[in-house]
Parts: C-alpha cells; sequence; structure tokens
C-alpha cells in the first residue's frame, strides 16, 4: 500500500496519477491534478482504499479505477472532473461522499452493485447521466445538487451482482433536461424519500417501487407492473401520477393531483387529497368501486376510445362534495354506463360521450351536462335511470333560461327504432314548440311504454334530428317543469 501526497500540481500528458490496488491518496487544496493528453487524473490498478480531495483532479476520466470497496471522499473546494467521466468505478461497494464538485459527460459511473453516494456538492453529467447506476442495493443520500441538462441525473442499470433494493433520500434538488426524467430506475426495487426537489420526474421500473414525497416533484410519476405506493400527503407534484399495470396504493396531497390509470382500476387505490383531484382513465373498465377505490378526487375524466361500466360507493364522494364524470371525449361508438345510485350524500356531475350512454345519478341533486345535442339524440339517445325533477338539473346550451315552458306530455303515437327520427317528427309535431320541452311515451311500436324527454334546443317548433336533445327517461319522478334546465 503507498500513500500518494499531492502538495503541488501535476499537469501531464498521460495519466497523472497511477495507483496501485489499496493505494491511498491526498489531494490538498489549491493543487491540480490534470492529464491533458487523454489519460486518466487517477487511474488505479485496484480499489483506492482512501481518497481524500481538496484540490482538483481533471483527465478524460477523472478518475478511474480497475476493481471495487473504493472509498472515495471530495471535500469542500474540491473537484474531479473528466471529459468523459467525472469518476468511473469499477466492481462493486463503492463509497463515495462529495462535498465540492463531480463533473463530466457521465459525473459518476458504477459498474455493478451495492454503491453508497453522499452528497452535499454538486454532480453534474453535462452530456449524459449525473449518477449512472447498476443492479440493486445502491444507496443515494442527496443534500445537494444532481443535474443533467440532457439526460437523467440519476438511473440504474440492469445487471450487476446484487437484487437487493435500491433507495434515495433526497433533500437537495435532483434535476434532469432533454425531455427525460430526473429518476430512472431498474426492475428492482426502489424506495425513493423526497423533501426537496425533483425536476423533471420520476420513472420507475417494473419491482415494487415506493415513492414517500414530502417536497416538491416538477414533471410526471410513471410506476410499472409491481406493488406501488405513491405517499404524496404532505408534497407536491407538478405533472401526472401514472399508475402502472400492477398494484397501485396512491395519496396526493394538499395541491391539484392528477392520476392516470389504465384498464386496471380495480387494483388502485386512490385518495386524492385536499385540492382539487382529477382521475383519468384510460382504457376499457368494468368496476364496482370499493370505499377504498377513489375518494377525496374530484373529476373523473374518460378517455376516448372505451367503453366504461362503473358503479360508484358511497365512500366514493364525501358528504356534501361534487365527484364530476366527464365522459365528453367518447366518440359516438363509446359507451358509458355510470350507476351512482349507491351515493347518499354527495352529488355528481355527469357529462356524457356522443354514444348511447346509461346514466344513474345517487339520492342527493345530481347535474347532467349536455353541451351539445350530438351527445344525445336520434338512436344514439342516453338513457337516464331514477331522474329526479324535483332536484336533479340538466345542464344544456341556450343561456340562463335555455328552457322557456313546458309542452303538455304526449301519450299517444308509434315509436320504434328502426324509424325512430321519423316516428318522433310526426308524433311531437304540433306538441313541442321552441325552446321548450316535452316527455313522450309512445302506445305503440317497438319503444312502446318508454318515456322519452325531447328538448328543442335550436329554436325550431318540433323535432329535428341532431339538433335537439332526446332522453329515455327510466323511472323518473317529480313534475317536469323549465327551472330544471340551467
Amino acid at each position: 500500500m503507498a500513500l500518494w501526497y499531492e502538495e503541488t500540481s501535476n499537469v501531464v500528458s498521460g495519466d497523472a496519477v497511477t495507483m496501485g490496488s489499496g493505494d491511498e491518496l491526498y489531494v490538498a487544496p489549491n493543487v491540480q491534478i490534470s492529464s491533458t493528453g487523454g489519460g486518466s487524473g487517477v487511474n488505479s490498478a485496484g480499489m483506492i482504499e482512501d481518497a481524500e480531495i481538496y484540490g482538483s483532479i481533471y483527465g478524460s476520466y477523472g478518475i478511474y479505477t480497475t476493481d471495487g470497496n473504493n472509498n472515495i471522499h471530495v471535500g469542500t473546494g474540491g473537484s474531479v472532473s473528466g471529459a468523459s467521466y467525472g469518476m468511473y468505478l469499477n466492481g462493486n461497494h463503492n463509497f463515495v461522499s462529495n462535498n465540492g464538485d463531480i463533473a463530466g459527460n457521465f459525473g459518476l459511473l458504477f459498474y455493478d452493485s451495492s454503491n453508497v453516494i453522499i452528497n452535499s456538492g454538486t454532480i453534474t453529467g453535462s452530456y449524459d447521466r449525473a449518477i449512472n447506476l447498476t443492479g440493486g442495493d445502491n444507496q443515494v443520500v442527496n443534500s445537494g445538487t444532481i443535474s443533467a441538462p440532457d439526460d437523467s441525473a440519476i438511473a440504474f442499470n440492469t445487471g450487476g451482482s446484487e437484487s437487493n433494493a435500491n433507495t434515495i433520500d433526497n433533500s437537495g434538488t435532483i434535476s434532469s433536461g432533454g425531455g427525460y426524467e430526473a429518476i430512472f430506475t431498474n426492475d428492482l426495487a426502489t424506495t425513493i424519500t423526497n423533501s426537496g426537489m425533483i425536476a423533471g420526474g420520476v420513472h420507475f421500473g417494473n419491482g415494487n417501487d415506493t415513492l414517500s414525497n414530502k417536497g416538491a416533484i416538477s414533471g410526471n410519476v410513471r410506476f410499472g407492473s409491481g406493488t406501488n405506493l405513491y405517499d404524496g400527503t404532505l408534497g407536491s407534484v407538478t405533472g401526472t401520477l401514472f399508475a402502472g399495470s400492477g398494484t397501485n396504493t396512491l395519496y396526493g396531497g394538499a395541491g391539484n393531483d392528477t392520476f392516470l390509470v389504465g384498464a386496471n382500476l380495480a387494483h388502485v387505490s386512490i385518495d386524492g387529497g385536499s385540492g382539487t383531484d382529477t382521475v383519468v382513465l384510460s382504457g376499457a373498465t368494468k368496476l364496482k368501486f370499493t370505499p377504498t377505490t377513489m375518494v377525496d378526487v374530484e373529476k373523473l375524466q374518460l378517455a376516448t376510445g372505451h367503453n366504461y361500466n362503473l358503479t360508484t360507493n358511497d365512500a366514493t364522494v364525501a358528504a356534501g362534495q361534487t365527484l364530476t364524470i366527464d365522459g365528453s371525449a367518447l366518440s359516438a361508438s363509446n359507451v358509458l354506463t355510470f350507476n351512482g345510485a349507491a351515493e347518499t350524500d354527495g352529488h355528481f356531475k355527469i357529462i356524457g360521450g356522443l354514444g348511447a350512454d346509461n346514466l344513474t345519478g345517487g339520492a342527493l341533486s345530481d347535474t347532467f351536462t349536455y353541451t351539445t345535442a350530438a351527445q344525445s339524440t336520434s338512436t344514439h339517445y342516453d338513457t337516464i335511470t331514477g331522474f329526479n325533477f324535483a332536484k336533479d338539473i340538466f345542464n344544456i346550451p341556450g343561456g340562463v333560461n335555455p328552457v322557456t315552458g313546458i309542452n303538455t306530455k304526449v301519450t299517444t303515437g308509434t315509436l320504434s327504432t328502426a324509424s325512430f327520427d321519423a316516428n318522433l317528427t310526426s308524433a311531437l309535431s304540433g306538441h313541442l314548440t321552441a325552446h321548450h320541452a316535452i316527455l313522450f311515451t309512445p302506445n305503440a311500436g317497438t319503444l312502446s311504454g318508454d318515456t322519452f324527454l325531447v328538448v328543442d334546443l335550436n329554436g325550431t317548433a318540433g323535432y329535428q334530428t341532431g339538433h335537439d336533445l332526446v332522453i329515455r327517461m327510466n323511472g323518473s319522478s317529480g313534475t317536469l317543469a323549465a327551472v330544471g334546465f340551467h
């Protein structure tokens, strides 16, 4: 074992310092160890027993080692930088603490598992990753700044000799650029605790991953196919929380959180917390909610291209609160079946799509919103079950008082699906006047005995296909009145 005690600057064209396995290194303050000809600042043929760096080291590789079990400390005022790599450490069980600066195209690369990085200074990847780790059992503790303007700041590769969980504890700043996530993990379990800032988001692999966020995250958080936990109760996310395809438990914070879920809502538990929170469903879903499926969420938004069959639980909407069901993006080939009948003390605002939706509200007053006749007209009419004209509301186009009167109910006439528009036009001729609404219960045809609400939206008396609302009312109660239209 040798001790390399550098008190004077050393600038050469090859490797500035060549060490053997088990050697130690001390670089005094204001001392420069530098390779100008493509060599390494420090090249060790084996492990570095101990390195204390208070000056500066520079080369194509700032520090390069051929084996693991390295112990390197960069003190305040010290720096290790490389044109390619700040540090390139082979082997496993490496320990690096940094109070100064580590920088390179890659800031810090570990080629195997079981590494510890404690950073209170700055680690920068000027072109690639700031910290590149391999395998499992890696630990990063950051109270300083880790940044990569053109890549992920911290990334975990597959492989390595260990498969234990990786951990990151951040109270400083971790930031990325170039459209990359600040943290990108492999398929091993990863636990991230954040009380600082993560700028660029987090992309988890397919392990059993946990993110405890008491700080701020700018960007998206994406989970994989494992059993995942996000606890943002005391933190904030400016971006979307993507539930993975596995089992997910997600707790939002005080801000306005957005959660995106695919077709696996049955394996997701979401508590939006305070703020105005949105869950976006993007995948065909048929589900009866449990008390924990989704709570403290203000909006359930349905992505186009899928059919949805959703039955909520009484716990889904808190007492006195309102949940918006937004199916406005659904095309005519998509169907929303929504049943909120279990709700006893909350309210729904329901917006259907262009298909023939089946909608049921709860026990209290609900609002059914139509922004255009195309959402429920002709044979693409919606069916609303259990509507109470005494308390439920229709929100339709046409200003403050879109319906100025109610016409007398029509109880005779023919209505069949095959000739729906022609039958309805004939039955309501001379009965439905401009800007009025009417109930029609045919006594002949394939739809005999069903009751339809028809609302004139275009200011022309009678029914016009595609311009007036048509809604099948199943089991409605109360008396139809103009004040029920807003």
